[in-house]
């Protein structure tokens, strides 16, 4: 006989046709626990969908492909100047790419699926673009509500798995500093155009940014998570019942049994 007491029972519902999502910054922990809850899932012969965002879908995953892509980054000299040109994807332009890859992926993978009785695990969801682009980006999503209340908001998970992680030691798992994005970051945030000495080059330029272990890029790097973490703890304080925090620092054996135990707790699983 369970021990489980009969009102938490009674709580529960059936996993089948439940929508569980992982969040949090990159380094987290979230892509490895969403494939091992997964994996023991089909164990206990559920049948599991396994989806992820950006690029759930043949046309999100050409969607990433714009976003991520180098080509739509344009470094180079004015013809007129020893002046740098950056040319970006704008963040809006990014924004509205995001939300048509959910648009599409709600409509292809994940109502199909529900709606079937599967349980659907999805890597990033809407919560990653409030904290991403609204906390992070500061951009301003209140214009685009409509169209998120009538498209996205009537797919809202079961479930949020908010692994927590501080974001130095995101960076040390990711090695996030060294990216190209930080050195882009950088450029940015000092605007479209700098002086250049005519004997540096671009590459040279890159090194001397990247090397640092103090560089401003990596700082400006680091408030950049840090808002995203703030997003996520204001996701997390509006809708507790929903978002379960978990501290991504522990081990994957640690943060497994947590997401398990929740699982267990929440949804009638054995």
């Amino acid at each position: 006989m369970s021990d489980t007491p009969s009102s938490t029972r009674n709580s529960r519902r059936a996993l089948k046709g439940a929508f569980i999502t992982f969040e949090g910054i990159d380094g987290c922990g979230k892509t490895t626990q969403a494939r091992l809850l997964a994996d023991k899932l089909k164990a206990h012969d559920f049948s599991v969908v396994e989806t992820r965002e950006p690029g759930g879908t043949q046309i999100g995953r050409e969607i990433r492909d714009i976003v991520l892509a180098t080509r739509n980054t344009f470094i180079s000299r004015s013809l007129s100047s020893d002046r740098l040109n950056i040319r970006a994807i704008q963040p809006t332009s990014q924004l509205l790419l995001f939300l048509a890859d959910r648009i599409q992926h709600i409509n292809e993978i994940i109502r199909p699926a529900i709606e079937s009785g599967k349980v659907v695990i999805c890597d990033r969801y809407h919560d990653a673009t409030i904290a991403y682009q609204k906390y992070g980006g500061e951009l301003n999503l209140d214009i685009l509500e409509p169209l998120i209340t009538e498209e996205i908001t009537p797919t809202k998970p079961d479930l949020t798995f908010w692994l927590d992680i501080d974001e130095g030691k995101a960076r040390e798992r990711t090695h996030i500093g060294d990216s190209p994005a930080i050195q882009l970051s950088f450029l940015l945030e000092l605007g479209a155009n700098f002086d250049l000495e005519n004997d540096i080059a671009i590459d040279k330029l890159s090194a001397k940014l990247i090397n640092s272990t103090k560089s401003r890029p990596q700082q400006i790097q680091l408030r950049y998570l840090r808002r995203i973490r703030k997003g996520y703890a204001a996701l997390h304080k509006a809708d507790k019942n929903r978002i379960e925090k978990i501290d991504g620092s522990k081990t994957i054996e640690e943060v497994q049994s947590i997401i398990w135990e929740n699982l267990t707790r929440r949804f009638h699983v054995l």
